[in-house]
C-alpha cells in the first residue's frame, strides 16, 4: 500500500503542474477583457460618476476634437483659396508676357508683378514658418505693399507674445509696428 500512496501524491503533483502549465498558457495566450477605468482609491469609474456625466464627458472631448478639427480647416481653407487666387493671377500675368500684342511697357510690368508674387509667396511661407517655429500651432501672414496681417491660431495673445511676433515681423519684412495686424483666431 505504501507505493500506491506515492504513485499516487505523484500522479497528484503531475497533475497540479499540468492544470498549472494550462493555466499559465491560457492566461498568456488569451486576451483579457479591457478593465474599467479606475477612480480615486481603485474604486471603478462608474461607480464615481453617472452614465450622464460621462456621456457629458465624452461630448465635451467630442466638441473639443471638432472645434480643434474647425481651427485647422480655416487655416487649411485660407492657403488654398490664396493659392487658388494667386494662380489666376499668375495665369493671367503669363498671358500678357507671352502675348505679342501687348505692348513691351505691359509686358515689363506683368513680368515685375509675376516677381512681385514670388517674393511675396515665398515671404509669407517664411513668416508662417518662423511663427510655427515659435510654438505657434499654425499661422497665416498676408503680405501687402504697405502693411501687412497676421492670423495665429491661439485664443489670445499675451504682452510677450505680441512683442516677439511683432520683433520677428519687422526684422523679416522692414515694416513698422503700426503697419503689422496681429490678429488671433480659434
Amino acid at each position: 500500500m505504501y507505493t500506491i500512496i506515492i504513485k499516487k501524491k505523484v500522479l497528484g503533483l503531475i497533475l497540479f503542474a499540468l492544470l498549472l502549465f494550462c493555466f499559465l498558457i491560457w492566461n498568456c495566450c488569451v486576451k483579457p477583457a479591457p478593465e474599467k477605468n479606475k477612480g480615486t482609491l481603485g474604486m471603478p469609474v462608474a461607480s464615481l460618476a453617472k452614465d450622464d456625466d460621462i456621456n457629458r464627458f465624452k461630448k465635451a472631448a467630442l466638441k473639443k476634437e471638432e472645434q480643434t478639427n474647425n481651427q485647422a480647416a480655416f487655416f487649411v481653407d485660407y492657403r488654398l483659396d490664396r493659392e487658388r487666387t494667386r494662380g489666376q493671377q499668375v495665369e493671367l500675368l503669363r498671358e500678357i508676357v507671352s502675348n505679342s500684342a501687348v505692348t513691351a511697357e505691359s509686358r515689363q510690368r506683368a513680368q515685375e508683378q509675376l516677381l512681385n508674387i514670388t517674393r511675396q509667396m515665398g515671404k509669407e511661407a517664411e513668416l508662417e514658418n518662423l511663427i510655427r517655429a515659435k510654438g505657434f500651432p499654425d499661422a497665416i501672414v498676408c503680405l501687402g505693399e504697405k502693411g501687412m496681417t497676421v492670423v495665429v491660431q491661439k485664443a489670445s495673445l499675451s504682452w510677450e507674445e505680441t512683442v516677439n511676433l511683432t520683433d520677428i515681423i519687422t526684422r523679416s519684412t522692414g515694416f513698422s509696428e503700426q503697419n503689422i495686424i496681429l490678429i488671433p483666431k480659434i
